[in-house]
């Protein structure tokens, strides 16, 4: 005999109730098709309670505007505020602090108008974005809070939101759904962080235009690495927004719209989550250490210019720009040539859409051979 059972947590509980007597025999296997449409009739239930009482969809667009930047105001505020926070060391950063800028953020951003937006926490992982890659890839346990030697990493390596999601959305927005979204946001996070220092230093530079012309001459090459610089870093940061997560959205969204049990959308939502993963190029962790390293020679360059006194003695700042245009040259062809290799062996449309973004009129292509 099968009995099924289901409750809502609704004040007046709700039960339905379907038996059937099975009988196994060798020759008639029909008790097969009971059990499935028990399970059939289980998962559809389920899914009328998660997408209608729980408001699945409303959930997940709330995920989506934190975890993807979808809420621009949002992370404009939020980073206003805990910047000079997340530039510390993270050994020094205090956990409470951050949180309650989040929840300050929230409230004076249109996000207080997101009726889930008090299930958005922050944290501080105790590795970088490249070593949960790795841990990945390796197949370990990217959920131990053993913390390792977080003495070389700033806030900003570390952080990234969490989620609370209760019953029965934790089926979907479980620990190892949530982890996927964590890379995708720390990436994107990075690179947002990086656009700002840049932008901030082209509005700093601004000054320049008060020096004699001699004087102001001797900036333009540092002017013109930054802004090659800027370029590259938002189209990594457009390219991942509108060329994989929007359409990769779309795709998901219009997939929920015929599906039937709960296992569809559980496969929807992973497959939407491995593709974005995928096509922005988490899942190799030597092209995401390239990115990153790029990213850091872009942070020690804006460093730089703010304060020229780090420069060695018998080095001019003309010299230390050239060393910089070399350093980030060499690792953008680097990169670009890996990208290249992967579309070739891999044909991905969006791989090369990228590499047609940041090399749009060929200026790194005649460099390509020489790249190491």
């Amino acid at each position: 005999m099968i009995v099924l059972s289901l409750f809502s947590g609704s004040s007046v509980d709700y039960q339905q109730q379907v038996t059937a007597t099975l009988r196994y025999t060798h020759s008639d296997q029909g008790y097969i098709t009971t059990i499935e449409d028990a399970y059939n009739f289980a998962s559809s239930s389920l899914l009328n309670l998660i997408m209608d009482k729980y408001n699945l969809m409303g959930r997940l667009y709330s995920v989506k505007r934190y975890f993807l930047l979808q809420q621009g105001d949002f992370i404009s505020q939020f980073m206003d505020a805990c910047e000079e926070d997340l530039n510390k060391d993270v050994d020094n950063l205090r956990p409470m602090r951050l949180e309650n800028l989040l929840e300050v953020t929230l409230n004076m951003s249109s996000a207080r108008y997101d009726e889930y937006h008090d299930d958005l926490k922050t944290q501080l992982l105790p590795y970088g974005i490249v070593t949960q890659i790795s841990k990945i890839v390796k197949k370990e346990d990217v959920f131990l809070d053993a913390l390792g030697d977080t003495s070389q990493l700033k806030g900003i390596e570390c952080f990234t939101f969490s989620y609370n999601a209760q019953w029965p959305v934790s089926i979907v927005l479980n620990r190892l759904t949530i982890s996927k979204y964590q890379m995708i946001f720390r990436q994107l996070f990075y690179l947002k962080y990086v656009e700002r220092i840049l932008c901030r230093v082209w509005i700093a530079n601004n000054r320049t235009k008060q020096f004699a012309p001699q004087t102001a001459k001797l900036y333009r090459s540092a002017f013109t690495l930054r802004q090659k610089m800027l370029i590259a870093i938002q189209n990594f940061e457009s390219y991942m927004m509108i060329e994989v997560i929007e359409p990769n959205w779309h795709i998901f969204y219009q997939n929920i719209k015929q599906i039937k049990n709960i296992d569809d959308v559980l496969n929807y939502h992973q497959d939407f989550l491995d593709q974005c993963i995928k096509n922005c190029m988490l899942t190799d962790p030597d092209l995401l250490k390239n990115i990153i390293n790029l990213c850091n020679i872009c942070i020690q360059f804006c460093a730089f210019l703010a304060d020229a006194t780090t420069m060695e003695p018998t080095e001019t700042f003309s010299e230390r720009v050239e060393h910089f245009r070399a350093d980030f040259t060499n690792l953008l062809l680097s990169l670009l040539r890996k990208i290249t290799d992967i579309a070739t062996q891999n044909p991905s449309e969006k791989f090369i859409n990228l590499i047609h973004r940041i090399n749009f009129n060929s200026y790194y292509s005649d460099n390509f051979e020489s790249c190491p």
